[in-house]
């Protein structure tokens, strides 16, 4: 029997890496939607999986035939015994499949949303409800997380996980601690990560250079919008990102809707201190647990200046610099892990 199984949407590493974990101490198995995805890159989906696992569709997760990949799911959990199915996604045909035709003790929830970019209202906050009145617990990735399902009315367990993953991590040679102005975004150039705000704020600080590195529908865009400090740069691999990151000061992410944030996880494991907006789901449980960075409102210019302007003091960025130098991402790993294995008791 195993003690989990996982339905989520296709491999990514972070996921991956989070799985492997888990197979060290728990029996899963891990059912994948899809193979690969149209909109994310050949190494997303890059790693060894050491644990059991199956795809029902080996081709792109947003090409899947959804009622073929239903029909074959509920035929494969007839013929499955486990402890408990933890859903990866409310917005799933798969998952809804799942919490109706099992038992409500047997379902649980990996919950990614957070309360700031999540609809509390309306008929699309009925439908969410309904959801978790069929799942026996959730796996909040945070407190703002959590705070989402209690204010939709669940009442059931919770777990805070504090991660949505395990990230890709390479060796690096660590720069002066001393600030030099560089700031660094990392990501999708898409609506939702504000960057078309974060690069008119930059203009009032020609002192200071500012990075953008990845690819997205918006980047020309964007590219006509800015001012002589600020760069762009294409998407690199993972394991070119740690010399990336240990070339600059402060990594930055002003998204208007951040489910969590692990390329905030990246920064701060490189040795930056990020300043985030208020709706990027990790905050509580990195920036401020860790004091490793500032927030700020992703709606209001002056908020942004004013914590840039304050982690540009020598006294503050060193302060800052040195607490995040002190988070042991090992212990964080083992905490993920263990809320895994804790919850079945």
């Amino acid at each position: 029997m195993y003690d989990y199984i996982i339905l989520t949407h296709l491999p990514s590493f972070y996921k991956i890496n989070l799985y492997n974990e888990l197979a060290k101490k728990l029996n899963i198995h891990v059912i994948f939607l899809g193979q690969s995805s149209r909109i994310r890159p050949d190494n997303f989906t890059e790693g060894r999986m050491e644990f059991s696992h199956e795809f029902l569709y080996k081709g792109a997760f947003e090409a899947r035939p959804k009622l073929k990949t239903c029909w074959k799911l509920y035929r494969r959990l007839n013929k499955l015994q486990f402890k408990k199915i933890i859903l990866g996604g409310w917005e799933l045909p798969e998952s809804w499949l799942t919490v109706l035709s099992q038992k409500k003790l047997k379902n649980a929830f990996a919950l990614e949303s957070s309360f700031a970019e999540s609809k509390i209202t309306g008929y699309k906050a009925w439908i969410k409800k309904v959801f978790l009145s069929r799942v026996s617990m959730i796996f909040c990735s945070g407190s703002s997380h959590e705070k989402l399902v209690r204010y939709l009315g669940y009442s059931g367990q919770v777990a805070i996980t504090q991660g949505v993953g395990i990230f890709n991590r390479s060796s690096y040679h660590a720069k002066s601690q001393d600030f030099t102005g560089k700031f660094l975004y990392i990501g999708r150039f898409a609506e939702e990560k504000n960057l078309a705000f974060l690069l008119d704020v930059f203009k009032g600080f020609p002192q200071f250079q500012l990075d953008l590195v990845g690819e997205g529908p918006l980047k020309t865009s964007l590219q006509s919008l800015a001012s002589d400090n600020i760069h762009f740069h294409s998407y690199l691999p993972n394991q070119l990102l740690a010399e990336i990151y240990a070339t600059h000061d402060v990594f930055i992410l002003p998204s208007l809707k951040e489910p969590w944030g692990l390329v905030v996880d990246e920064a701060l494991f490189y040795g930056l201190p990020a300043i985030v907006s208020n709706r990027v789901g990790c905050y509580p449980e990195l920036v401020e647990r860790y004091q490793a960075g500032l927030v700020f409102d992703p709606l209001d210019k002056l908020s942004l200046s004013e914590a840039i302007v304050k982690i540009a003091d020598p006294a503050i960025f060193t302060k800052l610099k040195a607490n995040v130098k002190a988070i042991d991402f090992m212990q964080r790993d083992n905490e993920q892990v263990q809320v895994y294995v804790t919850a079945l008791k």
